[in-house]
């Protein structure tokens, strides 16, 4: 190839000095030592010069040590501005060999040899910047036996030679229009595909430009751009660290993560957020930033509606202060549902052959051949989206091995790879195991944020409507000074959602579920009011669609929990097959029945829209949240100890946990007169089985519903809940106590003392107890104890009696040694005094699982309390949950839970943690006191 520019002021500094050193092992031969990340002494490399060791170079005549050292200049001067910079660089650096007395004996021995390399343009006219830099590097007292520069011009034929380098290093440094430049910079087929992805590239940034907001509205005057609406999110790490996530996300992604490069920079992150956070559209955010990126520098225009994407995406990141990325990333982005689909229909299907197919979809022609070339040489982001949209077990599990092998494939080989994954967190696992991935929570937006995001929707709804903007903003600034309100605007959904409502509606909700229920009644009265006899089926017939639209909801959520199709869907026909069931139920006159349900068939797809096409001709809900609004009506309807007996069987399922939250708000907004036997059954969940009561099925419901503000309105039901929450503490802890702990925090900092007073008797009465109780108090309390509130002070007051000079969140020095959790229960399995079949199945158990978890032979309060509070880092066996759900080994694990010592704590508690885990992913939709719901549904939809 001939001479090329390249661009290398998109290296990061630590990017260059990777690059340097990968130039440096390429020029000099094996003799050059590299260092990594921190404090290398002045030095990239060293190298020991001699004539065994130096190839065909300028260096044939060097001998004895010498040091690499680079020099990022990260923005760009003239020429003699560098020099004058660098020459002083380069002084302070050989300033540091020289003794700075005749006593100083701790000058570092200086090099014979010195290679300055740098990004930096110097001029090469006599007295330039180059003989500037030459004449320090001769002239230093150091008296250097040889040098070098290596400048930008340089680097750039160094670049041209060594085309590993430049190959590892072309997504920063391939100049200008860097899809046509692949020739230039790439080999073989992985070159070829370039101007393919060109077009693909601005194709999606297009597609994927044109938004719907996630409320599902249908009117093309509603339809916003992502790049108007676009957020950045807020999120903590597992170590509680604030962040925004896309911003997060996009500097990891300036680093070179390749094996060879990345040292400790993590490349593989897993974003966990509830219904509605924006889980999907953070994907969304990052893949149109590095389309960006890509096409930025077209040499020429593409589309007038692709350079506007540009245009709008590129200002986008400018006002979200967020920078185009330099590692110029190829993104894809996999929906995790589809392929646990495409996996069932072909199980020796790859991650890459599944890419190409999906490149094929949108318009790309290419083989899964020259995709894996492609993959292997170019820098890329793997977007996998919705992990808990795979629900069964099996297609998870396929999900995840076949997610693996890619995941090793690309370690093993090199590739410069970043892999973000999207899920709910109920019912995740640290599945990707071998990604060793960074969890990123979303936390939900503040009263700011959230009325933030809200102005921004309706400056994009009504672009060109400026008269109705100033009206629905009026109304958000008033619903804002209510409390109820902007506690109902905490993720993007719930934002968008509340601004549909403001203009449909005279007042808004006070609970999530009549947020749901409003936004489809608002719907519903806004398509029932148009003109024409679709309006008028939807007036007459609004029982029996309202059935409908349950039946679906419920069958969805069944199906997608049970079958192997992830994303579970309904044929196009099946509505009308509902329609007809229903009025032939009703007893409607056969003659009618036929021409009715087509029309209200008609008047749901054409009006209503709350369930669009997917996959084909089958149908699905389009927003998750709506299709579990549904689900949560339809347990909900029928007699009260029906309606009971079906939430009592959900209540344990982290599947179900939504749905069964709105089911709860619901009944506790149409049955006022049942609200208190409502509680009662909560609390019945405690004492109803041994699982029940171990785990704590009600407390940890009660959890939740606090979470969610139920019965925000009654302050006794409030401390009713409370109460039943604080029992928790009195289980071994598990991750549940963190989200206790902000509960509890809350009502100790309020202005309702005898919630504060509920919350102060638990923690002390706990405190003083011994035991898992104690443990329990601690966990809750963990946190607070440098907090100037009432918490605060709180914590230091329970923290203070069980301390001995060392404060809680200090891990002690030595905890002595790390043993499987069955070594740490020995002694409480020997007392518990087994019988023969019982030892069988403990020793099962045992090999299949106890013996895989470690745990610190004795672990301080701390250790036992992080424990409690983190995700599973090993995955529980095929075998180890089939033990786990038999009735016999559950009772064997309480049994041995219950007996444990308080220094065995941190064992028992993942012991308890893994019986939580596989019973919270246990099937429960066709249980049979769910049997008379959607019962048309199991068996026609996915036969």
């Amino acid at each position: 190839m001939g001479a090329m520019d390249y661009d290398l002021d998109r290296l990061g500094a630590m990017e260059f000095e990777h690059m340097v050193q990968a130039l440096a092992i390429a020029e000099l031969g094996i003799s050059v030592s590299t260092f990594g990340a921190g404090a290398d002494g002045g030095r990239e490399a060293t190298f020991d010069a001699g004539p065994s060791n130096h190839g065909a170079n300028d260096f044939g005549s060097w001998r004895g040590y010498g040091i690499v050292q680079a020099k990022s200049m990260r923005f760009p001067r003239e020429p003699a501005a560098n020099a004058t910079a660098l020459v002083a660089a380069i002084e302070q650096e050989l300033n540091r060999f020289l003794p700075r007395d005749v006593k100083d004996a701790e000058a570092p021995a200086p090099p014979r040899n010195y290679i300055i390399a740098t990004n930096a343009r110097l001029s090469a006219t006599p007295g330039g910047g180059i003989d500037r830099v030459s004449d320090t590097l001769r002239l230093h007292a150091v008296g250097l036996a040889g040098y070098a520069i290596w400048h930008y011009e340089h680097l750039c034929r160094l670049l041209d030679k060594h085309v590993g380098v430049r190959k590892a290093f072309a997504g920063f440094v391939t100049p200008g229009d860097v899809l046509t430049q692949l020739a230039e910079v790439l080999d073989g087929s992985a070159s070829r595909v370039g101007s393919v992805l060109k077009i693909h590239a601005a194709s999606q940034l297009s597609a994927k430009e044109a938004l719907k907001l996630e409320t599902g509205e249908i009117s093309e005057a509603n339809k916003v751009r992502l790049s108007e609406v676009a957020i950045d999110l807020p999120a903590v790490t597992t170590s509680g660290n604030d962040l925004m996530v896309v911003d997060y996300l996009l500097k990891a992604g300036d680093k070179s993560l390749r094996n060879s490069h990345r040292g400790e920079a993590p490349y593989g992150f897993v974003v966990l957020g509830g219904p509605g956070q924006g889980k999907s559209t953070v994907g969304q955010i990052l893949a149109q930033s590095y389309r960006i990126g890509l096409l930025e520098n077209s040499t020429s225009p593409l589309t007038p509606q692709v350079d506007a994407a540009i245009r709008a995406t590129k200002e986008c990141l400018a006002e979200l202060q967020l920078d185009v990325p330099r590692n110029r990333r190829w993104p894809v982005v996999v929906e995790l549902a589809a392929f646990a689909d495409a996996l069932a229909e072909n199980s020796l299907l790859t991650v890459v052959e599944y890419i190409a197919t999906q490149l094929r979809s949108q318009g790309a022609a290419v083989q899964a051949g020259a995709v894996s070339s492609w993959l292997s040489t170019w820098p890329w982001l793997l977007v996998l989206d919705g992990l808990d949209e795979v629900p069964a077990r099996t297609s998870r599990d396929a999900v995840i091995a076949a997610l693996n092998d890619l995941i090793i494939e690309s370690r093993l080989d090199n590739w410069d790879v970043m892999v973000v994954c999207t899920t709910r967190p109920q019912g995740y696992s640290d599945e990707f195991s071998e990604l060793n991935a960074r969890q990123l929570e979303l936390r939900y937006l503040s009263s700011a944020e959230g009325a933030a995001y809200g102005r921004r929707i309706i400056r994009a709804k009504y672009r060109d409507d400026p008269e109705t903007a100033r009206k629905v903003l009026r109304d958000l600034e008033a619903a804002l000074q209510q409390p109820h309100t902007t506690r109902l605007m905490r993720t993007p959904l719930q934002v968008s959602i509340m601004e549909f409502l403001l203009e449909e509606l005279a007042s808004v909700p006070d609970t999530r579920h009549e947020l749901f229920d409003g936004y489809y009644r608002a719907i519903y009265a806004r398509e029932s009011r148009k003109a024409g006899w679709l309006g008028q089926l939807l007036r007459t017939h609004s029982e029996q669609v309202d059935w409908v639209h349950e039946q679906i909801g419920f069958g969805l959520q069944r199906n997608a929990e049970l079958s192997g199709e992830a994303e579970a869907s309904l044929p196009d026909d099946a509505v009308v097959d509902l329609f007809r069931k229903r009025l032939s139920e009703q007893e409607f006159d056969q003659k009618d029945i036929d021409r009715l349900s087509a029309d209200l068939d008609r008047a749901v797809k054409q009006r209503l829209v709350l369930l669009v096409a997917r996959r084909g001709s089958n149908l699905s809900f389009e927003v998750r949240s709506l299709q579990e609004y549904m689900a949560a009506r339809a347990i909900t309807t029928g007699p009260a100890a029906r309606v009971y007996e079906r939430l009592a069987r959900l209540a344990p399922s982290a599947y179900w946990r939504n749905t069964c939250l709105l089911a709860y708000g619901r009944l506790y907004t149409t049955r006022e007169f049942e609200r208190d036997a409502l509680l009662e059954r909560i609390r019945r969940l405690d004492n109803d089985s041994t699982v029940g009561s171990f785990v704590g099925y009600g407390s940890r419901l009660a959890i939740d519903l606090l979470d969610d503000d139920f019965g925000i309105a009654v302050p006794a039901h409030r401390r009713s809940l409370l109460t039943l929450a604080m029992s928790q503490i009195g289980r071994w802890p598990g991750p549940e106590l963190k989200r206790l702990s902000g509960i509890a925090r809350s009502a100790i900092n309020g202005r309702d003392e005898r919630t504060a007073e509920i919350v102060r008797d638990n923690l002390y009465n706990a405190s003083h107890s011994g035991g898992r109780d104690r443990l329990g108090a601690l966990a809750v309390v963990h946190d607070w104890e440098r907090e100037s509130k009432i918490s605060g002070q709180v914590a230091k007051k329970l923290l203070d009696p069980f301390q001995t000079g060392t404060r809680l969140d200090r891990r002690r020095d030595a905890s002595g040694p790390v043993v499987s959790a069955s070594r740490v229960l020995q002694s409480t399995v020997r007392a518990a005094r087994f019988s023969p079949e019982e030892a069988l199945q403990w020793s099962a158990l045992e090999e299949a699982l106890l013996d895989d978890i470690t745990t610190f032979a004795s672990a301080t309060d701390s250790e036992s309390i992080q424990a409690s509070r983190r995700d599973l880092d090993w995955i529980i066996s095929d075998a180890a949950r089939r033990l786990l759900q038999s009735r016999e080994v559950q009772d064997l694990v309480i049994r041995v839970c219950n007996q444990s010592r308080g220094n065995q704590a941190a064992a028992v508690i993942l012991l308890r943690r893994a019986l939580v885990t596989v019973d919270e992913l246990v099937p429960r939709g066709l249980d049979e006191d769910l049997a008379d719901v959607g019962q048309e549904i199991a068996r026609g939809w996915n036969s």
